[in-house]
């Protein structure tokens, strides 16, 4: 059985980040890799505020944008360390219910959902259903590091390293913004050197800066 106080160290040669997921206490965040991590975020988010109901896995795969072995790979684990607990949904509806049953963690929640429950503060409430949980994060990330021209000189490297999250994810976050008109990207130098990026898109200027005065 795991446990949370013991939680179990990854196979040798299995070069995994754990998450930094906000959602989950720090003893909890080295059972869990990165991505892990996002279907946790994802989670909480659902089943708040009870702190149970109802929950498919294709709507967490859809929140995350991440694969359906994922997506069960970090619920499987949630509940082998006594954090969550699940059951049929008595009408047999798609999902099953889920609880976050854990004392340490429902504490955690209480004490600081403030900081993690709400939209992220960079970003303005049109971005809601536009990106993945993950690509939001990128796109965080990329607003707090721009000064007030809300133009710089950023790396992939460095967006990696703030929101802990893969290549793929970070180049798939920005393409995306590229393509939706947010951003427009210019490149500075080869890779794996920074870019210049300015975000470009009216709406999401005039509420970054109304936000940060």
């Amino acid at each position: 059985m795991l446990t949370v106080e013991g939680v179990p160290s990854r196979r040798a040669g299995r070069p995994l980040s754990e998450t930094s997921a906000p959602e989950l206490p720090p003893s909890m965040r080295p059972a869990f890799t990165c991505s892990q991590g996002l279907v946790i975020a994802a989670l909480l988010r659902l089943v708040m505020p009870s702190l149970r109901a109802k929950v498919s896995r294709r709507d967490l795969m859809r929140r995350t944008g991440l694969g359906r072995t994922v997506v069960e790979d970090a619920m499987r684990l949630a509940r082998q360390l006594g954090l969550t607990r699940e059951s049929r949904h008595p009408t047999g509806a798609c999902g099953n219910i889920v609880e976050i049953i854990h004392p340490a963690w429902r504490v955690w929640i209480e004490q600081n959902k403030g900081g993690f429950i709400a939209p992220s503060p960079a970003l303005p409430p049109l971005a809601e259903g536009m990106f993945t949980v993950s690509q939001a994060r990128v796109l965080s990330a990329l607003v707090q590091m721009m000064p007030e021209s809300l133009r710089a000189e950023v790396s992939r490297r460095e967006l990696m390293h703030r929101t802990a999250l893969g290549r793929t994810t970070v180049e798939d976050a920005l393409r995306l913004a590229r393509h939706r008109g947010v951003i427009r990207e210019r490149r500075q130098s080869l890779p794996p050197g920074p870019n210049m990026i300015e975000i470009v898109d009216p709406a999401w200027r005039s509420w970054i800066g109304e936000h940060r005065r």
